[in-house]
């Protein structure tokens, strides 16, 4: 886009050398709670910097929430550097993506998409004008509440975020409250986890789910495997899960554990009539279990709530909105 930029305001190329390109790793989706991931997404982004020609990269610490040793950071990401070089090789390539159909079309939508930005903020009378009258401030919003329902309905998936987390260690809960309380930096999920994690050490209690199996063991495994990352993501710890029958004494045994949740697992297409009256037996086994479907909602959703369903968890729901309500419900402060 540089040429494109330079014909548009009259400058010869030849007297304008290319900008220096200087980047430096993103913070906005770096993971309190698991810091390791971190190596990860620094070394992919990394990576997507040198292919994208920059000329000076930075990368820093991989634990924003300083759990693990300056030293142990410092080298690792020193590291991270080295392997890129000497074992990559990637500075000895002129153009490490040359040839590559998918990124010279996702480079050319960018300039595309970059130009077009472009013409708009000159056609409100240039960057000033355009920050003057909140015109740039609307463009950043817009953008950014679009980032942040994609990650609220993990349509964008953060690792060890909004997916797939694990449970952190001692060490990394501490200095992640800490942080947390310091700076506000916790990404919305871990936010939410955090304050589980904070109202279990101050109460001693935990807050568990159980998950129902019932129907295809494919399915319901699946529905359950979904299930279970969805929760974690919420902080909540979960039970293996148990197939059982549709029956009113199967409640008794879901109920074992004393739960807070109860996840109907259930997979069978005849499986919905019988809601209402596994419903009522588990409010009158254990009044305060809050009972939810790993389902999209049916069309009769309705008379599946009043009958004493929660709320239907799936793939492209509000997954922040669920959790966080689940932990109101569960007596979370």
């Amino acid at each position: 886009m540089w040429p494109q930029l330079l014909e548009a305001y009259g400058v010869a190329a030849s007297s304008c050398p290319e900008p220096r390109i200087f980047v430096r790793v993103s913070h906005r989706a770096s993971s309190m709670l698991d810091p390791y991931t971190n190596i990860l997404r620094i070394s992919t982004e990394a990576v997507s910097a040198i292919l994208g020609g920059c000329d000076t990269l930075q990368l820093d610490l991989f634990d924003p929430s300083g759990s693990a040793s300056t030293e142990l950071a410092e080298r690792i990401t020193r590291n991270i550097h080295l392997l890129l070089r000497e074992e990559s090789g990637l500075d000895r390539v002129v153009d490490p993506a040359a040839g590559s159909f998918y990124i010279d079309t996702m480079t050319a939508t960018l300039c595309r998409e970059g130009w077009g930005l472009l013409r708009q903020i000159e056609a409100a009378g240039g960057l000033l004008q355009a920050e003057s009258n909140g015109m740039i401030a609307s463009m950043i919003s817009v953008a950014a509440e679009a980032r942040k329902k994609a990650v609220h309905t993990r349509k964008r998936s953060l690792i060890g975020i909004n997916r797939y987390t694990v449970p952190p260690t001692a060490e990394v809960i501490e200095t992640a409250l800490s942080a947390s309380d310091q700076t506000g930096r916790a990404l919305s999920f871990e936010q939410l986890r955090l304050r589980l994690i904070a109202h279990s050490a101050r109460t001693g209690s935990t807050h568990r789910a159980s998950l129902w199996l019932h129907g295809d063991p494919v399915k319901s495994l699946r529905v359950a495997a979904f299930a279970e990352d969805f929760l974690h993501c919420g902080g909540f710890d979960v039970s293996p899960g148990v197939n059982l029958k549709l029956e009113t004494k199967s409640c008794r045994t879901i109920l074992q554990d004393e739960p807070d949740i109860v996840v109907f697992c259930w997979t069978g297409q005849d499986d919905l009539s019988l809601v209402p009256t596994i419903c009522a037996t588990i409010q009158e086994l254990r009044k305060e279990t809050i009972v939810i479907m790993a389902a999209k909602p049916p069309e009769n959703a309705g008379a599946l709530l009043k009958a004493g369903i929660d709320q239907f968890i799936y793939t492209g729901c509000d997954a922040y909105a669920s959790l966080l309500s689940l932990q109101h419900k569960t007596g979370v402060l």
